[in-house]
């Protein structure tokens, strides 16, 4: 897994344990039979920001969803998602969609979206929008990282949204009420996905 790592951008990291068979399926024809052939394939994901790239309309698009969802929520960062894959010696190309086969990814927030006042319960919410159609996940928020699952590749954000709670505490991220995911509704906790980047996948 190759992930593309920028200044001030959270870490970002593919689940350990992604299966080849969903390599398999992402590959053509003719990349199975180089993979079957001794051929490496590599499925990787870069990470870069969004904020300078993506566009007002697109913002607007998303900060809109956003709201759908929940109210006086705040956008901490924009992503560009960017899934690719590469066989043997041909140049890499990008996927936009993985279909049915979701990809988890696992987001290292940065301090500056981390909630340390013990009076106040953060709750995350990611947002994307992809060739003009939005939606929201529900990531499953732990020890500081952000978890969701995903199956389309472009714009995203990480919004979240404070509250106060009575007599202070440990913030655990929050309650996260169910996300409106392309790929089915979202309840709190559960990693809710749209599209899935990456691992690594070589022939046998």
């Amino acid at each position: 897994t190759v992930i593309k790592d920028e200044e001030n951008l959270p870490k970002t990291e593919i689940e350990a344990d992604f299966k080849v068979e969903v390599a398999e399926a992402l590959l053509d024809a003719d990349e199975v039979t180089a993979v079957k052939a001794g051929q490496d394939a590599l499925i990787y994901l870069l990470l870069s920001s969004a904020d300078d790239t993506a566009t007002e309309e697109e913002k607007e698009a998303i900060a809109e969803k956003i709201a759908e969802l929940t109210e006086n929520a705040e956008i901490g960062a924009y992503l560009d998602l960017s899934l690719y894959k590469k066989v043997g010696d041909d140049a890499a190309k990008k996927i936009t969609e993985t279909g049915a086969q979701k990809v988890t990814i696992s987001v290292t927030l940065p301090e500056n979206l981390k909630q340390t006042d013990p009076a106040k319960t953060r709750t995350y919410y990611i947002a994307y929008i992809h060739e003009g159609q939005t939606g929201t996940i529900i990531p499953e928020y732990q020890d500081g990282i952000l978890t969701f699952e995903a199956d389309r590749f472009s714009v995203y954000a990480i919004a979240y949204k404070d509250t106060v709670t009575s007599g202070g505490g440990d913030n655990p991220g929050g309650d996260n009420p169910g996300g409106d995911n392309p790929g089915g509704d979202n309840p709190g906790g559960n990693n809710p996905g749209e599209n899935n980047p990456g691992g690594n996948a070589s022939g046998e």
